[in-house]
């Protein structure tokens, strides 16, 4: 008798584990219910609280269940069936390139083919390495179009600066298209190269007759530095802080350009001169300084 009791106690004790696991907001009437009824306690227990007589708790658990396996089911069809026109209208395609089928993949490609594909470049690049060969087709085929288009494009600006050399509006919608150009990372590494002195020579010719304006300054310096061709970029950093003597970019590029060329002497007069000036620096300006010191 006694070995029966022991074995029902410790059914018990199981049983409590169990159902505190399991149901802690029934967990105390389980509890009386054992202990007021010894041997009939936890039969009764086991009888109204198991998954199986609970009024209600089964079928909930199924009805979850099968609209959770709805809305998957409704996910992937979703996914399967997408609308190339309608979602590239409502998503980014770099989200939409995420999909895993290829054929969503090869869609969205040929789409980006009639559209504006330099907005679409990272993209390509990425599809360029694509296991399947169809789609790295596709890009290959894009990033063609966009270098055949980007070349026509700077041609024809050519030929329009030298029918009306003076024009600056003509002027800075060039310079415009000659940055995007470089910057896009279509062009191969010698006709980036072409173009880069190709602008450098155009900011040049703005800055002497037409506009004096900052955002040309810095890209000419920069462009001047990228392209070795230090005695001009010395040559507009003093024409760009005689202009802006109360603008921290052509003291941030007169260090750059010593920096670059290896004066620390002169770097540190500049420095001195910088320091002496009404001009203060930004946040990103101070953060250029710590990086050359």
């Amino acid at each position: 008798m006694a070995f029966v009791l022991s074995i029902y106690y410790i059914a018990c004790l199981i049983s409590l584990f169990y159902f505190y696991k399991k149901d802690r907001k029934s967990f105390l009437i389980i509890f009386l219910i054992i202990l007021c009824l010894p041997i009939l306690g936890l039969p009764l227990v086991i009888y109204l609280f198991s998954e199986r007589t609970i009024p209600g708790k089964k079928s909930a658990k199924t009805t979850n269940d099968q609209h959770l396996t709805a809305e998957f089911i409704a996910s992937q069809s979703m996914i399967r069936q997408i609308d190339i026109d309608k979602e590239l209208n409502t998503i980014p395609i770099t989200d939409a390139f995420l999909l895993n089928e290829n054929n969503v993949k090869r869609s969205l490609l040929k789409q980006s083919l009639n559209d504006n594909t330099i907005q679409n470049l990272d993209i390509l690049k990425l599809a360029l390495e694509n296991e399947d060969s169809e789609t790295a087709h596709y890009a290959a085929s894009a990033m063609l179009e966009i270098k055949r288009k980007t070349l026509s494009s700077l041609q024809e600006f050519s030929e329009q600066v030298k029918n009306s050399p003076d024009d600056f509006s003509l002027l800075a919608s060039y310079a415009d298209a000659l940055k995007q150009s470089i910057e896009i990372g279509v062009l191969d590494s010698s006709m980036k190269k072409k173009y880069m002195h190709v602008y450098s020579d155009l900011l040049g010719k703005i800055l002497s007759n037409h506009s004096t304006a900052k955002e040309y300054f810095i890209d000419k310096i920069n462009y001047d530095l990228q392209l070795k061709q230090y005695s001009k970029a010395k040559q507009y950093c003093e024409i760009f802080i005689e202009k802006h003597s109360f603008e921290e970019m052509p003291f941030l590029l007169f260090l750059k350009y010593y920096f670059q060329i290896g004066d620390s002497e002169s770097f540190q007069k500049m420095l001195n001169k910088l320091k002496k000036s009404p001009v203060r620096l930004s946040s990103t300006g101070l953060e250029m300084v710590r990086f050359w010191l």
